[in-house]
């Protein structure tokens, strides 16, 4: 996600925690936290009129990305639901998820194509959607003939969280690097 801290929806991030049942003091709390807050420029000498952010979490705070979790967790939840993924030891892992970097495992073109169509209507739920420039596709293998997958890079090597994942683990994986808000390109 690029600048995804900045684009998150305040109203769909309360409206996520209200729903995972957080109640009303830390709601209270985060609005007013990120209720009535604006900048103003500087022109020439002459200041503007406030500008009140509607949009975006306070940068350098650590509960961001806290906030931004609980907001994306939908997209989390449903992906584990689909079933589709790899099992390591006795859980089925689907979707990895921290803040802004979201991966995601299955084991053939189909689950992959389903769990990328699965990722983009719960973001658009939260007013989010996958950058496909910045997604990557890793997979064992050339391929199936025929195969449908979308435009993306396909890397033998990344980094997610700082630690380089390698093919050689014969699943296909989507590294959804970035989310923007939607109706942002």
């Amino acid at each position: 996600m690029s600048a995804a801290y900045d684009r998150l929806d305040r109203e769909v991030m309360i409206t996520e925690m209200m729903r995972l049942g957080f109640g009303g003091t830390t709601c209270k709390f985060l609005i007013s936290m990120y209720s009535g807050d604006s900048i103003k420029f500087d022109i020439n000498g002459e200041t503007t009129e406030p500008l009140y952010m509607t949009y975006g979490v306070k940068q350098g705070d650590s509960f961001s990305s806290t906030l931004f979790n609980v907001t994306s967790m939908r997209v989390v939840k449903a992906a584990n639901a689909t079933r589709r993924g790899l099992e390591i030891g006795k859980r089925l892992l689907s979707l990895l998820a921290f803040a802004d970097d979201k991966f995601s495992i299955t084991k053939n073109p189909q689950d992959h194509n389903e769990m990328l169509k699965l990722i983009g209507r719960e973001c658009k739920q939260i007013n989010m959607k996958i950058n496909m420039e910045k997604s990557k596709l890793m997979r064992k293998g050339g391929g199936i003939e025929g195969e449908i997958l979308p435009e993306l890079e396909e890397v033998k090597i990344f980094k997610y969280l700082g630690v380089e994942i390698e093919h050689k683990v014969g699943v296909y994986i989507l590294q959804s690097t970035m989310l923007l808000r939607e109706g942002n390109k």
